[in-house]
Formats: C-alpha cells, sequence, structure tokens
C-alpha cells in the first residue's frame, strides 16, 4: 500500500456538455517559490475598476455598462460579487471595508509571498499556474490504476474513484529547469490564463510581477497528483483534458493524454454507450409525430428575416402541402370504396380523354364550378382541373385503400354522387361549389413539388396556404383534423447543402466544441477554402485561407496585447521573431512596413504579415517552441501563402502546394482557436 498526496479544486466540465467523463489524477512535482509580489489584490481588473467607479459616486449600472462597453450580465454579476463581499450596499455606494481596500490597492504594497509552482511528469514541462500553497490530501492506495478519495465540505463530501496516471518511461524529453527565467516565463502563461478564467473560477492570485524579482526556490519538487477530469465533449470523438485549477481545456495535458491509450478506451467506451441511449432519443425528435393543425400552425406563425429561415419555411410548406393532399386522398379512397357500385364498368372506358369528358359531366351534374371568371363577361375552363379527370380505367378498376389514388378515387366518387341522392358529395357541391377548382390547384402544387419543382413554393402565400387548409377543413370530418403526420426536424435541404457538408469536414478536423467557438468570419472562409478546393484556379482558395488566417491572428493579437503585456518599439518585432525563429526570415516579411506593424499593434487590422509578426514577438517562448514542433516550417510557408496572394490573377497549376499550405494554415488556426477563441 502506497500513500498518495492528492490535490483537487473540485474541477467541472458541464460547460463543455460533456458526452463521457472520466475523473484522473496527473502526476506533478509541487515546488515551493518565495517572491514579491503585490498583495493587495483581492479583486480582479474588473471588480476593482467597478468599484473605483462606485467610489466616485456612479451609482447607474446602464452608466458603468456603457462606460466600460460591458453586457449588462456582467456588470450585474461584478456588482452582486462585490455586494456579497461588502465592498458596495445594495445602492452601489462604497462601503468602508470598500474604500480601505481601494486605499491599499493605490499603495501597490510588495511584499514577499509563498506560491506553489507544478511541474508537469509526464511532459516534464511546468503548468502555466503560481498559486497559493494547497494542502493536499493523503490517500492510501493498494491498486495500482484506481485511487478513491473524497472531494467538498465536510458534511457534502463526495467519494471520487479516479484513474491515477503514471510517469514511468514516459517522457524521453529533457526536463525543464526551475530557474528565475523559468518563473518569468510561468508568471506570463498564468496572467494570460487567469484573464480568460477568473469570473469562472474562485482561485484568487497576487499580482506577480513580470520583472525579475528576488526569487528564491525553497524547497526540492515533491511528488504530487493533481485531479483531473477527461472528457469528450457534446458531439465530438475526440478526448479532451481539463485542468485541475481553472476547470479549462488544457492543450498540452490534451496532447499527453491521448498516449493513455486503455483510458481513451474507457472513455469511447462510456462515450458509445452514452451515444446508443441519445441515437434512439434522436430517431423519435427527427420524426415526430405532430397533427395537421400544429403543422399549419408552425407555418403560419414563421417568420423569415434571412435565407436559412427561408429554406425551412420553404421545407414546411413542402411537408404540410404533401401531408394534406395525402390524407384527402386516402379520404377520398376510403368513401370511394364504400360508395363503389358494379355498375362503374358501363360509364368508363379505355380512353382517358373519353372519361374526362364523362367525369366532367358528372362534375357539372352534381352543381360543381369548373369555370374561372377572368372579367365581368369573359369566363374561361380551369385547366388546372383537367388532369383530376383524365384517369385510367386500370387505377379505377385497381382501387384501394392501402395505395390510395386521387383520380381513380374522385372519378368514383363523382359517379357514384350522381346515382345516389343521400351520397356526402352532394352536400359538398351545395356548400362548396368551389371545391374542384381548389383541389385543382392543391393537385397542380402537389405534383410541381414531387418533379422537384420548388419554384412554386414562390406562389404558396400564407393567404393560399390558408386557403388549402380550409380546403382540408372542409372535406374531413371533425376527428380527423388530429390525423398526426411525420415531421422531420432534419430538413432535406440541410442534407444536400454543400455548404453543410463542408461544415462536417471542418468538424471532423477541429472537433464540435472548437468550430462553436471559432470566429463566424473565419468559419466562413475556411469553408470557401474547402468549397473551391478542386477549382482549377486557386485564387478564391488562397484568398480565402489568408483571410481566415489573417483574422485569427488578429483575434489572438487582441487577447495578447494588453497593460500586462503591451506594445513593443516597432522596430523591435522583427528583431524579436529573428531571435525566435531563426535569422532567415523570408524576405517579404523581412520588407513588411513600419505602418502595418503599427496598425496591428493598436488593434487596427493590418495585413496578415503584420499581424503574423506582432503575434509572434508577443506569443510566450513556450507557444512558439510548441508551434515550431506543430511544423519548423511554418513562418516560411505562410509566407509562401502571402506571396502568393500578393501577384493577383489566376492561381493555375499549385494544387497540391495549396493543398499542403491549407493543411498548415488549419493547424495554425486550429492552435490559435485552442489558446484564445475560447
Amino acid at each position: 500500500m502506497t500513500i498518495v498526496n492528492v490535490i483537487s479544486n473540485v474541477p467541472n466540465v458541464e460547460r463543455y456538455q460533456p458526452d463521457a467523463c472520466i475523473d484522473i489524477l496527473w502526476p506533478c512535482e509541487c515546488y515551493t517559490v518565495t517572491l514579491l509580489a503585490n498583495t493587495n489584490c483581492e479583486l480582479n481588473f474588473l471588480e476593482s475598476t467597478v468599484l473605483q467607479l462606485c467610489a466616485l459616486e456612479l451609482k447607474d449600472k446602464t452608466q458603468i455598462k456603457d462606460l466600460l462597453g460591458l453586457e449588462n450580465e456582467l456588470v450585474d454579476f461584478v456588482c452582486d460579487k462585490l455586494e456579497q463581499m461588502c465592498l458596495i450596499d445594495e445602492r452601489m455606494a462604497i462601503s468602508v471595508e470598500g474604500t480601505t481596500l481601494l486605499q491599499k490597492v493605490k499603495k501597490q504594497a510588495v511584499a514577499p509571498v509563498t506560491v506553489n509552482i507544478y511541474r508537469n511528469k509526464i511532459t516534464r514541462q511546468f503548468l502555466p499556474m503560481i498559486i497559493q500553497p494547497v494542502t493536499a490530501q493523503q490517500c492510501s492506495s493498494d491498486n495500482s490504476e484506481k485511487l478513491t478519495f473524497s472531494i467538498g465540505n465536510t458534511g457534502q463530501q463526495k467519494k471520487i474513484t479516479a484513474y491515477h496516471l503514471s510517469s514511468d518511461n514516459r517522457s524521453v524529453a529533457t526536463g525543464e529547469q526551475l530557474t528565475e527565467r523559468t518563473v518569468l516565463n510561468i508568471i506570463e502563461r498564468f496572467k494570460r490564463l487567469n484573464r480568460k478564467n477568473s469570473l469562472l473560477s474562485n482561485i484568487r492570485s497576487h499580482r506577480y510581477p513580470s520583472q525579475s524579482q528576488q526569487i528564491k526556490i525553497t524547497t526540492e519538487g515533491e511528488e504530487v497528483f493533481i485531479h483531473c477530469l477527461a472528457f469528450i465533449p457534446k458531439g465530438d470523438d475526440e478526448p479532451m483534458v481539463c485542468d485541475g485549477f481553472f476547470s479549462s481545456y488544457d492543450v498540452d495535458l490534451t496532447k499527453a493524454f491521448k498516449r493513455e491509450y486503455d483510458l481513451i478506451k474507457i472513455l469511447k467506451k462510456s462515450k458509445k454507450k452514452f451515444a446508443d441511449i441519445k441515437s434512439k432519443e434522436l430517431a423519435k425528435k427527427r420524426k415526430q409525430k405532430i397533427t395537421l393543425q400544429e403543422h399549419y400552425q408552425m407555418i403560419s406563425e414563421e417568420v423569415v428575416n434571412d435565407s436559412f429561415n427561408r429554406a425551412k419555411l420553404e421545407d414546411k410548406k413542402t411537408q404540410y402541402i404533401n401531408s394534406v393532399y395525402s390524407l384527402i386522398e386516402t379520404k377520398f379512397a376510403t368513401l370511394a370504396l364504400q360508395h363503389r357500385g358494379t355498375e362503374w364498368k358501363e360509364y368508363f372506358t379505355r380512353s382517358i380523354h373519353q372519361n374526362g369528358r364523362v367525369i366532367t359531366e358528372f362534375a357539372q351534374q352534381l352543381g360543381f364550378t369548373l369555370y374561372k371568371t377572368r372579367n365581368h363577361n369573359e369566363v374561361s375552363h380551369d385547366k388546372l382541373v383537367n388532369p383530376l379527370f383524365l384517369v385510367k380505367f386500370g387505377s379505377i378498376k385497381h382501387l384501394n385503400a392501402a395505395q390510395p389514388e386521387m383520380k381513380p378515387a374522385l372519378a368514383m366518387l363523382l359517379l357514384s354522387a350522381t346515382l345516389n341522392d343521400q351520397h356526402p358529395f352532394k352536400v359538398l357541391a351545395e356548400n362548396h361549389p368551389d371545391l374542384l377548382l381548389r383541389l385543382g390547384k392543391l393537385h397542380h402544387y402537389r405534383n410541381s413539388l414531387s418533379h422537384g419543382d420548388l419554384t412554386i413554393l414562390e406562389q404558396i402565400s400564407k393567404h393560399e396556404l390558408s386557403k388549402i387548409h380550409q380546403l382540408y377543413i372542409s372535406l374531413v370530418d371533425g376527428e380527423d383534423i388530429e390525423a398526426l403526420v411525420e415531421h422531420t426536424t432534419q430538413p432535406k435541404w440541410l442534407q444536400d447543402d454543400t455548404r453543410f457538408r463542408h461544415r462536417e469536414q471542418l468538424v471532423a478536423l477541429f472537433g464540435h466544441y472548437f468550430i462553436d467557438h471559432v470566429d463566424s468570419d473565419v468559419l466562413k472562409q475556411m469553408e470557401q477554402a474547402l468549397s473551391t478546393a478542386n477549382c482549377e484556379d486557386g485564387r478564391i482558395r488562397v484568398n480565402a485561407l489568408a483571410g481566415a488566417l489573417q483574422q485569427s491572428l488578429f483575434i489572438a493579437n487582441t487577447a495578447l496585447i494588453n497593460d500586462d503585456n503591451k506594445p513593443k518599439l516597432v522596430n523591435n518585432y522583427l528583431q524579436i521573431v529573428q531571435k525566435c525563429w531563426g535569422d532567415a526570415l523570408p524576405e517579404n516579411l523581412l520588407k513588411t512596413a513600419e505602418n502595418n506593424i503599427k496598425r496591428a499593434v493598436n488593434g487596427i487590422d493590418s495585413t496578415l504579415g503584420a499581424n503574423l509578426i506582432v503575434y509572434l514577438a508577443h506569443e510566450s517562448e513556450h507557444n512558439n517552441n510548441e508551434l515550431k514542433r506543430l511544423d519548423s516550417q511554418l513562418v516560411n510557408k505562410i509566407a509562401k501563402l502571402i506571396s502568393i496572394r500578393g501577384h493577383g490573377g489566376a492561381v493555375l497549376g499549385q494544387q497540391v502546394e495549396l493543398d499542403n499550405l491549407e493543411q498548415t494554415t488549419f493547424k495554425f488556426i486550429h492552435f490559435l482557436i485552442e489558446s484564445y477563441c475560447e
């Protein structure tokens, strides 16, 4: 039996809507470090800013929202938090405690503090965490794979069984040494992570300096296991791992976990079990039964404000018309069989045109209107009614309720109505003389749609649809109005849509979670790059790839450049990138205009080359090294993409090279999404 030290901050991944999840214990070395820091930082930057505005007697949340450019919900959240800390009252007036805290913050007191730093024993890299010491829970384990421990407060404890990972023979890479430079690099990475997750975590930290200060490593590394969660996000197949502190997705831990094949099998088995349950539920939802009345109500209340909604409305109209026609057809066939006599063969022949003339006479004899008035004195035969009467002798002979057909059923009903004074069609002729005109129009709509002519839907306004619905009501009994019809929640146009297929390709490359978090403009341009991949001229593809990467870099730079990571002198940017990526930078990057670099630094969208240079200069040493491992020729390939885009005109005969550039660009964008688009 062995004693294991476990650190658990009760990780939670509900925001990722996981389909499967397991608890894991990640092996780390914990170091204790002493350094100087600003200790008066009980509030984060946003909270202290709102508190200072309250001190200036700004008590209107709307004014604070407009002044800071924040959403109402975020301002409400911060004010509620300040009120819970007794720093302001319900009228947003600052309290004595709030005034005292602001004075401390303004003094910028610096004092020695003790913090913990953790090194990942599997990757041999330090985690971007520098936090106040956490008491480890000592647990005894007699199982080489699993460990049971408790989390939560006393009285509300919950037992957790977690898989603990082994670091034996896992990494051949040389481990980072804990030096002053390493600590400063960790501080820089931690600040960025803390800004992104501070509102979602209870972790509090001091304001550590980004310059060299007195740093003292007071203990050797002690082995601890950090409680993390491995999970598969909703709709995805790839495992992800959250860190054990902010409960946010961690790129490095995820990459290392993908070598834990046995645990991934456990995760995917849990995912499959969950997916089987969900697929059964989804199958029920995709084709659910609703009443025709509900279907009509959905269409009449539909608001069309873009092409997506218009396509959905067209699909619903098509389903509705087909359903109405089918139900009337079934109703007529059942009724026709009830009133069919043996004498029907005497009235119909093998000629469909002769049958059409006979049926027309039946309809006129019953009193149905077959003509429409154009002007006051001009009357014409409705051409949409004629096709209803052109029926084959064999169709009438083989009429049955299991496979109903409109035309033979209608022919039989009109015949039997002329022979029977109590026939229901006699009542219909008296109450609805225009019935056949309306039925002819419905027949025309249904046939057009069945042959793929969707332009006919333009003629079916909501008013016209209302007439069709009234036609159905006039032909069915009260109980039949509640007839259930198939309702498909995934429209056919979506399955066939080219853009949808490209989105599926991107999901396969990036995963559902990242596609949901990527900027919409970036997503559209990546889809455009895929849609033009097979074009002889690669111009549109090149522009789309460059545009997607340029926007992704702009977003990353916006997150990177802030008060803690201030802009550098314009002349220094190329020198910094050369030092990190080697002196032999591509010529077109070396010639990047200073004005474009300045625009990129100031948060004004600039050229792709300028955004790339600014990003690489501000990115951490750790992430630059990760990018090199991703593709050592990354900078040269992006420079090549810039060069091709800059030529203008057609891009011919470069299919293979564009395929490679697309792969590199998508990998780079994926890296940026992981780091900055959450």
